[in-house]
C-alpha cells in the first residue's frame, strides 16, 4: 500500500517517464546503521515503482544528524539532480514524507537555481495510507 501512493504520487507529476529521473527523499534518521534500514525501505518501495522511468534515487537528507552529515547529503542531493538535468533528463522529486510541514521547504532551498519537478502532495492523506496504517496495525503483536 505504502509503495502504491509513492508510485501514485511520481505517476501525477510524470509527463514522459523514459525521459525522468525519479527521486525518491525521506527526512532519515541520524545514525549511519539507522540509515541503512531506512534506505533498504526505501529501495523496497521503489523496486515496486512500475512506471518506467529512466533512473530510481533514494536519498535520506537527515536533517537531524551532524552538519557535515547533513551538507553531504545536501550536495548528493543537488548532484543527483544536476547529472539528470545534464544527461537531458527532468528530475522528479518525491517526499517521502507524511504530511507537509517537514522536509520539503529545505528541499526547494537546497535546490535553489536548479530546474525539479517536485510533487506538491506528501503521503497523506491518501486511502492506500490509511489502508496501510491498518494492516500494519494488525501485523504488530501487543
Amino acid at each position: 500500500h505504502l509503495s502504491m501512493v509513492i508510485a501514485n504520487r511520481a505517476e501525477a507529476i510524470s509527463k514522459n517517464p523514459s525521459t525522468e529521473d525519479l527521486i525518491l527523499v525521506a527526512h532519515g534518521p541520524n545514525g549511519d546503521d539507522d540509515d541503512q534500514l531506512w534506505m533498504n525501505d526505501l529501495s523496497i518501495h521503489a523496486s515496486r515503482v512500475t512506471t518506467p522511468f529512466h533512473n530510481i534515487h533514494l536519498l535520506t537528507l537527515r536533517d537531524d544528524a551532524p552538519e557535515e552529515i547533513r551538507d553531504r547529503k545536501t550536495k548528493e542531493l543537488q548532484d543527483m539532480v544536476k547529472k539528470s538535468i545534464e544527461e537531458n533528463r527532468i528530475p522528479l522529486i518525491v517526499p517521502v514524507l507524511l504530511a507537509p510541514g517537514g522536509i520539503e521547504g529545505g528541499l526547494k532551498e537546497r535546490l535553489k537555481g536548479l530546474n525539479y519537478t517536485l510533487s506538491p502532495k506528501m503521503l497523506a492523506p491518501d486511502a492506500h495510507l490509511i489502508e496501510w496504517i491498518v494492516q500494519e496495525s494488525l501485523n504488530t503483536s501487543l
